[in-house]
C-alpha cells in the first residue's frame, strides 16, 4: 500500500502538488529517482525486479503515480502494475494516458491498482479492482492508497486528510512544508494516528514531494530514500528542471 496527497489547481503557480509515501517489501530495492534515457524524458525511481516505477513526471508535465489494491480475482500471472505505470509516462498527456490505461486493463492482465494520471488540464484517478471506473478530479486535496478514493474508512487518509485541514498551507511552498511533515509522523501498529508504516516484511521505503509550477522550471522535486520519520529529502529539484528545460513546448499540456 502507498499514500498520496494530491493537491489539483488550488494555486495557480502550482497546479500539481503531490506527497507520496511507498510502501512496500523491505527485500525489494529500487533505485532513487534520475532522468530515464527515451524520449520523452521521465523523472521517476525503478523497481529492481520488475522495472517499473510507483510515480514519476515527463517533460511534458504529465505526473503517473500507482497504488496497489485488493482485486476478487487477481490474474494468475499478472503484468506488474508499475510496467504500466512506467509506459503511461511515456504519453503526452493525461487524457492519452488514461486512453491507453483503459486499453491494458481490459486485457485482465493487471492486478487491482489506482493509477493518478494528472496533468495541469485534467487530473483523473483510475480505480482498477473487480471493475474499473475512471473518476476525473476537480480542484482540491484528494488522497488515496490502497483503497477508493478519498476513503473515509481508511485510517490514514483520515488522519493526513484532518492534519492537513488543520495546518491548511497558503501557498504551494507551503503544502509542500506541511506535507512532509504529515508524511513523515509514524503510524502506530495498528496504522492509526500517522502515515510511515513499519512491518515484520514490508514499510514505508521512500517518500516523495512533488511541485509542478505553472512556471516549469521552478517544480521541485524531494525524494526520501528510505522512511522519512527517519531519512532527510534529498532535494532533486535540479533534474527537475533539466527535464523541463528538454520539454519547454510540454509547458501547455
Amino acid at each position: 500500500m502507498c499514500l498520496i496527497a494530491f493537491q489539483y489547481r488550488t494555486f495557480a503557480a502550482a497546479p500539481i502538488l503531490l506527497v507520496a509515501n511507498r510502501e512496500e517489501y523491505y527485500g525489494r530495492p529500487a533505485a532513487p529517482p534520475r532522468i530515464q534515457p527515451g524520449s520523452p524524458r521521465v523523472l521517476c525511481g525503478l523497481d529492481h525486479r520488475a522495472g517499473g516505477t510507483w510515480l514519476g513526471v515527463n517533460e511534458y508535465g504529465l505526473v503517473v503515480a500507482v497504488t496497489n489494491r485488493l482485486s476478487s480475482y487477481p490474474p494468475g500471472e499478472p503484468r506488474s502494475r508499475g510496467l504500466l505505470c512506467r509506459d503511461l509516462l511515456n504519453r503526452a498527456n493525461a487524457s492519452d494516458a488514461v486512453d491507453v490505461a483503459q486499453r491494458e486493463l481490459a486485457t485482465g492482465r493487471y492486478a487491482g491498482a489506482n493509477f493518478l494520471c494528472a496533468d495541469p488540464g485534467n487530473a483523473f484517478l483510475i480505480q482498477h479492482a473487480d471493475s474499473s471506473d475512471i473518476v476525473p478530479l476537480s480542484p482540491g486535496l484528494h488522497l488515496f492508497s490502497n483503497t477508493a478514493l478519498d476513503d473515509r474508512a481508511d485510517a490514514r487518509q483520515c488522519f493526513a486528510r484532518f492534519e492537513l485541514a488543520s495546518h491548511f498551507p497558503n501557498s504551494a511552498s507551503a503544502f509542500c512544508e506541511v506535507a512532509g511533515r504529515i508524511w513523515r509522523l509514524p503510524a502506530d501498529a495498528h496504522g492509526n494516528g500517522g502515515v510511515v508504516l513499519r512491518g515484520e516484511d514490508r514499510g514505508t521505503v521512500s517518500s516523495t514531494i512533488l511541485l509542478l509550477a505553472a512556471n516549469r522550471e521552478e517544480s521541485v522535486y524531494r525524494y526520501a530514500d528510505g522512511p522519512p520519520d527517519t531519512t532527510g529529502y534529498a532535494d532533486l529539484s535540479s533534474l527537475a528542471r533539466e527535464l523541463f528545460a528538454s520539454g519547454r513546448s510540454g509547458q501547455t499540456a
